[in-house]
């Protein structure tokens, strides 16, 4: 997290600087450094020359000899090109009327001797809407520029004297003197034009690279929205960059001749609210705040009724506002909005509250302290408000990946709850098969002697699987004693391997270690049976294998007491191995809460012992490190079996359901815990059976909607508005007995309806009943279509085994002929025979006169004698259904 800080902060530092340094080349370019000044016919004078000004609210006369070269001008101001910021006069407003005179003297003509009648002067850039421009008392120019390269002024000179240029500017709002990035170059007129034009150019182009930088710059930082997927701030971010990139635009003098002043400003000013607004808005986001629409538009309405206001009297008037003073206020507005949001931002992440504060001092100095550094500045200001948007950004999406993470190791938590109901019930099962067999009649006293060890040690089981949890919040240290370790173990695959289904595992021993151990015995057999367990998944669950080898081996090195266990499964990928013992850490089972392991390698260390992973060639080998205790007389090896298959509890029959296709079974329960109770439930019955589990009511009406079931399961109380009996009557309605209200409270719940009911918890001899009776009324269906994309739709819905299909009328006859089926679907068109749906309709009810028949096809203009459906209906019920 704090690399990520670094790297962060310094991009977005990164990206400041490289616009600056663009910004300034701009400048640079203006300034016409000396790679640009290679003719020996241009000369830079800025320094050599003397320049007065004056401002006044009327026209000077001709009879003030103003314009003449020998008027005296030493009471007006004495200022250097470009140092001084004319525009910082007090007089420098709309209507009065700027006044120079430019001082050349003949001695500076002198280093151009060889140019007869081709020496100028050029003042490279003259900003004012109107400018008279007078060469030694002559009219020589007037001019009115739209644009910087219209203001390149180039003044040709009289040879062997002093030269005066008087120029007189009439003031309008925006105009800026000659003063405006400029150095006063001396030399042949036709070369400064072209060195003018090259650097206007030059200029522009910079400016537009400029521009494209920055939008660049502010695209690759949404980005960052959509990678750490906090849309919420999107659209604020994205329309307060774009506005101020919209800004940097309309201040490019390219545009003057395309747009008057008055709709630039226009432009201007709304460009200046949306940056106000939307920075306001995001801020507010970012620091949670919540702001009410009605408030926004009613500030957004005061804001553009005044920023109007000054526009239209700065453009018009000025009686009250000037440019200068209009360009500050939206300054002013930035920095109030910037420095409102500081102190809550400091309580959050002093980050970007610094670069707040830094925007806000370079956009003031930019308001009050410069001009064109200032633009600068502001540009940066603004670049940095990007960058803290971004960083912001990406430590609110820390957050929320914390909060996730959270909220993972809490459902993790949730998981490991089921899972340790889940194990509680095994010996529970155990317990069940063996109180069967006792109430079936005659059992032996060697059965009853067994069954009193194992109900023992299932009890004890119990609490194992506890400690497994209790082990990650006690710090409590186990007491070790003496324990025979092959008799923990024998208990340990007893339990494992009594109950585990749908595989055959042989199993090896190479027992060389005929001592005892120094442990807890519980902790023990947790351990034990949860590596045990992990090997049968990883042959069964993660291996697809369902016949899988297993071999445990211990042996004494020094005073070490090592136990091997290895199985014939998947490896364990290199880059993950060393990852499986962490909490929460799950690989390849679905059901898995990462706590297994986790708590097998605590209780190791409580063990004062070790555990070691690595992959063989032929699968994986655990290692553990026990301490040894003392010599055993007697290792009891006679209670480890050569295969699963011999740890078998015997079981009475449920039900004979040896052929019958899978039972589909729908469960609707807010809590969690019921599906491990029917996952129990459904394990004992010796058919196959798909168990669907909804806690979700929006999700369960979607799945009934798109899919058959043969039993309904709902609860009543779903822990809202909504109950299991609502769902009922909303989707299954036209049901009876296939649905069952699973519930603690009495039947008037049903409120005389159908369909089934049954207390909590349900009994497997209930289900069993109950399966029997939907199986009974189960509805095969008789499909006939040439499509292979209906088929597959039919039987997604209805189940494989509820839908015999054909693809054509005469195998579908053939098959009709030996089989029994209760509803019948035909698709009217077949590509490769000469009979159609209906022909083959009248034909299968020559064979079955109470059989019902569909004809399946989406032409509205079908006529038929049999009812058609659409293509895309799948719902269909037999009568006696």
């Amino acid at each position: 997290m704090k690399k990520s800080k670094f790297v962060l902060v310094l991009s977005g530092l990164f990206c400041c600087l490289f616009l600056l340094y663009l910004k300034n080349l701009d400048y640079e370019m203006a300034n016409l450094d000396s790679s640009m000044l290679a003719s020996p016919n241009i000369k830079d004078v800025t320094d050599d020359i003397q320049t007065r000004f004056m401002i006044s609210p009327k026209v000077l006369g001709d009879e003030t000899g103003w314009k003449s070269p020998t008027y005296d001008d030493k009471n007006w101001k004495e200022i250097k090109i470009p140092s001084y910021s004319v525009t910082t006069e007090p007089d420098f407003q709309d209507g009065n009327f700027a006044y120079y005179r430019i001082h050349v003297p003949k001695a500076l003509m002198g280093h151009f001797s060889y140019l007869k009648n081709e020496v100028s002067l050029g003042v490279y850039i003259l900003l004012y809407r109107r400018a008279d421009i007078y060469v030694n008392g002559k009219l020589y120019l007037s001019n009115s520029p739209r644009n910087s390269n219209e203001s390149v002024v180039v003044v040709p000179l009289e040879d062997g004297v002093d030269n005066v240029i008087a120029i007189q500017g009439t003031i309008k709002t925006g105009d800026a003197g000659i003063n405006h990035r400029t150095q006063i170059m001396l030399g042949r007129g036709a070369e400064l034009n072209q060195l003018y034009s090259k650097v206007y150019k030059a200029q522009t182009v910079f400016t537009l690279i400029y521009i494209l930088c920055k939008g660049s710059i502010l695209f690759i930082f949404a980005l960052i929205f959509f990678v750490v997927r906090v849309d919420k701030f999107f659209e604020k971010f994205l329309m307060f960059g774009v506005f101020v990139v919209s800004e940097d635009v309309l201040r490019g003098d390219y545009l003057n001749a395309y747009l008057n002043l008055h709709t630039r400003v226009s432009l201007y000013n709304l460009v200046n609210i949306g940056i106000s607004v939307y920075l306001f808005l995001f801020l507010a986001d970012v620091i949670h705040k919540s702001i009410k629409k009605k408030h926004v538009i009613t500030a957004t309405m005061i804001l553009s009724g005044f920023s109007f206001f000054m526009v239209y009297d700065i453009l018009n008037s000025s009686s009250f506002f000037h440019f200068d003073q209009y360009l500050k206020f939206w300054n002013i507005i930035l920095i109030a909005i910037l420095l409102g949001f500081i102190p809550k931002m400091i309580k959050g992440d002093p980050i970007p509250a610094g670069i707040m504060i830094i925007a806000a001092v370079l956009t003031g100095w930019s308001a009050f302290f410069s001009e064109n550094v200032g633009h600068n500045l502001k540009a940066v200001g603004n670049l940095l408000l990007f960058f803290m948007a971004a960083y912001q950004t990406f430590i609110l999406f820390k957050r929320e990946q914390d909060l996730l993470l959270e909220q993972e190791k809490d459902v993790a938590i949730g998981r490991t709850a089921a899972l340790l109901a889940h194990d509680v019930r095994r010996p529970l099962e155990q317990m069940h098969l063996i109180l069967n067999r006792i109430s079936s009649g005659s059992v032996t006293d060697e059965f009853l002697k067994a069954a009193r060890k194992d109900v023992d040690f299932s009890l004890t089981s119990v609490n194992n699987q506890i400690n497994d949890i209790m082990n990650f919040s006690r710090t409590k240290e186990i007491s070790l004693d003496a324990i025979n370790f092959y008799k923990v173990l024998s208990g340990s695959l007893k339990q494992v391997l009594t109950i585990s289904k749908n595989v055959s595992i042989d199993l090896k021993y190479d027992f060389q270690a005929p001592y005892s151990i120094l442990g807890d015995e519980s902790r023990l057999s947790s351990l034990l049976t949860n590596l045990i367990s992990n090997a049968v998944e990883a042959i069964r669950d993660i291996g697809k294998k369902s016949h899988g080898k297993m071999t445990l081996s211990t042996s004494v090195i020094q005073n070490d007491f090592i136990l091997k266990i290895h199985n014939d499964g998947p490896q364990i990928p290199d880059d993950i191995i060393q990852e499986i013992f962490k909490p929460l850490f799950t690989h390849g089972k679905s059901k898995g809460t990462g706590l297994g392991l986790a708590s097998v390698t605590k209780s190791m260390a409580d063990h004062k012992g070790s555990i070691e992973v690595a992959n063989t060639p032929q699968g994986v080998e655990f290692k553990l490190v026990f301490k040894v205790h003392a010599a055993l007389n007697d290792m009891n090896l006679e209670e480890f079996k050569s295969s699963s298959a011999a740890y078998t509890y015997e079981t009475t029959s449920t039900v004979a359901f040896s052929d019958l296709r899978p039972l589909r079974i729908f469960v609707m329960d807010d809590d969690a815990q019921v599906y491990e109770y029917f996952s129990f439930l459904v394990n004992q019955l010796n058919f196959e059976v798909e168990l669907s589990f909804y806690q979700s009511v929006a999700e369960a009406k979607k799945a009934v909607r798109e899919k058959r079931f043969d039993l309904y399961i709902l609860d009543y109380d779903l822990g809202h508005s909504e109950t299991g009996f609502d769902f009922y009557k909303q989707e299954l309605s036209y049901l009876s007995s296939e649905v069952v209200i699973h519930t603690n409270r009495d039947m008037s719940v049903l409120n005389g309806a159908p369909c089934g009911y049954q207390q909590k918890p349900m009994p497997l001899d209930y289900l069993i009943k109950t399966a029997e009776d939907v199986y009974s009324k189960r509805l095969i269906t008789m499909l006939v279509d040439d499509s292979e994309l209906s088929v597959m739709a039919w039987e997604l819905f209805n189940g494989k085994h509820n839908v015999i299909s054909y693809s054509s009328p005469e195998a579908a006859l053939k098959g009709a002929a030996s089989t029994k089926f209760d509803v019948c679907v035909l698709d009217y068109y077949f590509d490769n025979s000469p009979m159609n749906g209906e022909n083959l309709g009248v034909e299968i009810q020559k064979l079955y006169p109470e059989m019902e028949i569909f004809i399946s096809s989406n032409a509205d203009d079908l006529k038929t004698q049999f009812p058609v459906l659409a293509k895309t209906f799948f719902n269909i019920r037999a009568k006696r259904g």
